[in-house]
């Protein structure tokens, strides 16, 4: 069967998927894996409906360890193939490509929007306690950092590949300028 959580902090149906002898680990070769934390930066659907197109979701995944804890092997596997999926489709030299994807917030349905996304990866977030209130220490992909500095990067203020590195989600490139004719063409 599936390894059983150590922490005993299972839910009614990690514990029937634990527990299934149809969904063995080793004789079906699955692997299921919770995910503690997407941390999705969304725009507020006021400012989506303004002019300005260059408002960006970001989005990331934060697997938490607490006691300083390890990801399985199981584990780490996993989280290791969605975060190559996702950087392949994201990431393009050493630049993160915004993905356009279809609006599906209900009051925008039948508009037919287009919604900006950024992928910032998957992380690792381990604490010496069970909580940052209480660590002592706190690793960020293995970098020490403090609460405060956490808390930026959660608000995904900073870059969480680079933390000491502040997010921009400015514009770089001018947009092209509209030339309007100064007068019609005698006809």
């Amino acid at each position: 069967m599936t390894v059983h959580r150590r922490d005993g902090g299972g839910t009614p149906f990690g514990d029937w998927l634990r527990q299934n002898p149809r969904l063995d680990s080793v004789q079906h070769l699955i692997a299921a894996t919770d995910v503690d934390f997407l941390i999705h930066k969304y725009t507020p659907r006021q400012e989506r409906r303004e002019v300005d197109k260059s408002y960006l979701d970001l989005l990331m995944l934060v697997e938490v360890k607490t006691f300083f804890a390890e990801p399985s092997y199981s584990q780490r596997d996993t989280l290791s193939v969605i975060e190559q999926l996702l950087r392949l489709a994201t990431v393009k030299g050493n630049r993160r490509r915004t993905i356009k994807i279809n609006e599906t917030r209900i009051e925008h349905l039948s508009k037919s929007k287009i919604r900006s996304i950024r992928w910032y990866g998957v992380h690792l977030l381990q604490l010496s306690g069970d909580s940052p209130a209480n660590s002592a220490t706190i690793l960020w992909d293995k970098k020490k950092i403090s609460e405060h500095h956490l808390t930026s990067i959660l608000c995904l203020d900073f870059d969480p590949d680079y933390p000491t590195r502040r997010i921009d989600t400015r514009r770089h490139h001018r947009r092209p300028a509209v030339t309007l004719p100064l007068f019609e063409a005698a006809s």
